[in-house]
């Protein structure tokens, strides 16, 4: 398969069977795109601790240790699982610092077309994954793709469905996805009709034309939403339709310079349990 994406780059687990990194090169091995895997140390100052009493430099030391102890495990880890795919990879310690807006991470992001990330996992949390998340997203401002924390350890491009609400975050997600969806055999567009605001016309039927426009056989479907949320009628439409991918953009505002997830977009993180496409 061909693709415009040439540069991938994924975050790699510090633990956990690490499903992303192995989607990671699933899909780099496939389009013949170069990965590279961040393997993040991550600062030990805990703004709690910081504000109860002064931290031991004994504490600091050991702790930065382990971080970057734990970073280069994390890094030997992908970078056997690349020898494993037959894929030649890169491997990069990257100091993740909470305070200065993960600076470090976003200057690594600059220069690439597709970050991967997995699902938070509570059963074996990853520090800082929910920020994390979102400063890819948001100051990053760089296409990612999310693997849910089980079930999936490729990419599996056949079947991609599109989340359209017509917004400009919606627009800019697909645009960011096309590389991916000139992989796909068909793509279903999926409006979720909440009765507030009457549909005129044919919902979606510019963005068909534009998909089409790109090679991509597309389809269009309005359905109603659930009591539960748009998220939940999204994601039970994806199971379904046997849905392998979604692209959706990625809804949040700022406070602070913190952003905080839309509840939609907050809704699928939680419980996607497909690769989803998001950009902001």
């Amino acid at each position: 398969m061909k693709s415009s994406i040439k540069d991938m780059l994924v975050v790699v687990d510090i633990a956990g069977e690490r499903n992303s990194a192995k989607v990671a090169a699933s899909l780099a091995s496939s389009i013949e795109a170069h990965l590279t895997g961040l393997a993040l140390a991550y600062d030990p100052i805990s703004p709690a601790y910081a504000m109860a009493a002064p931290i031991p430099t004994d504490f600091m030391v050991s702790a930065r240790e382990h971080a970057v102890e734990d970073a280069k495990a994390a890094g030997e880890a992908f970078e056997e699982l690349g020898r494993e795919s037959g894929l030649a990879v890169e491997t990069r310690v990257v100091d993740v610092m909470f305070g200065d807006g993960f600076a470090g991470l976003i200057e690594h992001c600059k220069l690439t077309d597709l970050v991967v990330i997995g699902q938070d996992n509570p059963d074996q949390p990853e520090p800082l994954r929910d920020v994390l998340t979102e400063a890819l997203m948001f100051q990053a401002a760089v296409p990612t793709l999310l693997v849910p924390r089980e079930g999936v350890t490729e990419f599996k491009p056949d079947h991609a469905m599109i989340a359209w609400s017509g917004a400009t975050t919606s627009a800019r997600a697909v645009r960011a996805s096309l590389p991916l969806l000139s992989l796909a055999k068909k793509a279903t567009v999926v409006i979720v009709d909440d009765g507030r605001v009457k549909l005129e016309g044919a919902p979606g039927a510019d963005l068909a034309t534009y998909l089409a426009r790109h090679e991509v056989d597309v389809s269009v479907r309005t359905v109603g939403r659930l009591q539960s949320g748009v998220g939940a009628t999204l994601l039970g439409f994806a199971a379904d339709e046997n849905v392998d991918w979604m692209v959706m953009g990625a809804y949040g505002h700022s406070r602070l310079r913190q952003f905080i997830l839309g509840g939609t977009t907050r809704s699928v993180l939680t419980s996607m349990t497909i690769p989803v496409l998001m950009a902001h």
